[in-house]
């Protein structure tokens, strides 16, 4: 069975397979950032970035970031 629908205009992945927060949510990537910020967004930067900008592997602002 094809997880492609009749027409572009019907299929929210535009004919690509979708990630796998698409396929739970039954929703295009895009839609994670319409209502508010995404699931995966913390309010401020992951550990592992401040410790990349804190030994020089990442620009300092990066991790200034508090809410992409």
């Amino acid at each position: 069975m094809s997880e492609r629908s009749g027409t572009l205009a019907d299929d929210p992945f535009a004919g690509r397979r979708p990630t796998s927060h698409e396929r739970l949510t039954g929703l295009p990537w895009d839609a994670s950032y319409h209502d508010g910020p995404a699931p995966w967004a913390v309010g401020r930067p992951q550990p592992a970035v401040v410790r990349l900008a804190a030994e020089g592997g990442a620009p300092a602002w990066l991790a200034t970031i508090k809410r992409i």
